[in-house]
């Protein structure tokens, strides 16, 4: 399920755009991309768009990363005030993405960080006017890190990271921490159907669904064969 700003619901599409809600200066931003005008300091910036249910997946294109300190990940709703917090002078500190328990991300040297744990998946580094797909499967509970690379060779190289402990809801959010770092969200996706229209196709696997053997009629004509097999699949879901 979706769950949009104004409170609407959908189950089929996706619009994910930042949030300038839930934004720091001195990020930019222009619809689904978000600039950091700044300097060395972490600042932070998040989607207004909740994933809850089915699987999903967000294409942001990285089109600035020569400096690959920042995050890309997700976050729960209890993850931006970890960003709020201030230092003696009431300044804010914002704090890396890396250090939320409420969050799940990369860095863009490949690092993973998982509710402030940082593991080594063995993924590429972010890229200048790259990729990185993140596949979130709440079914499964599982959130899955693709990036893809082309060498001067033309070869092909791909990398991925499944993570365990998906967030019941969560959505896109990143940690910029150098000047010129450019994110735009390229696409959101439902990759399957919502559970009832998976409920209605049915587990393979499932003796619940098991359904009687088949038996064709011996034949020696192949095209009375090939008859008989088409009206069995026209009976088959």
């Amino acid at each position: 399920m979706v769950l949009y700003k104004d409170g609407t619901e959908s189950t089929r599409r996706c619009t994910m755009h930042w949030d300038p809600a839930h934004c720091a200066e001195p990020i930019a931003l222009d619809g689904a991309t978000a600039v950091h005008n700044g300097g060395s300091t972490w600042v932070s910036v998040q989607c207004s768009t909740w994933l809850s249910s089915g699987v999903w997946e967000i294409v942001v294109q990285t089109d600035d990363v020569d400096r690959p300190s920042l995050f890309l990940g997700v976050v729960t709703r209890e993850h931006w005030a970890t960003t709020q917090e201030t230092d003696e002078d009431g300044v804010a500190t914002d704090p890396p993405m890396r250090d939320s328990p409420h969050a799940i991300c990369m860095h863009g040297d490949r690092r993973v960080f998982i509710k402030t744990q940082e593991k080594d998946w063995g993924l590429m580094r972010m890229m200048t006017e790259g990729a990185v797909r993140i596949t979130l499967d709440f079914e499964a509970g599982l959130l899955t890190f693709k990036l893809a690379h082309t060498d001067r060779r033309g070869v092909l190289k791909e990398t991925e990271a499944e993570i365990p402990g998906l967030f019941g809801e969560c959505t896109l959010a990143a940690c910029f921490g150098g000047k010129g770092q450019r994110l735009t969200v390229v696409s959101c996706t439902q990759l399957e159907g919502s559970p009832e229209e998976k409920a209605r196709r049915g587990d393979a696997f499932s003796l619940e669904d098991r359904v009687d053997r088949v038996t064709l009629v011996e034949v020696s004509d192949e095209d009375a064969l090939r008859a008989q097999e088409i009206a069995i699949a026209t009976t088959l879901a």
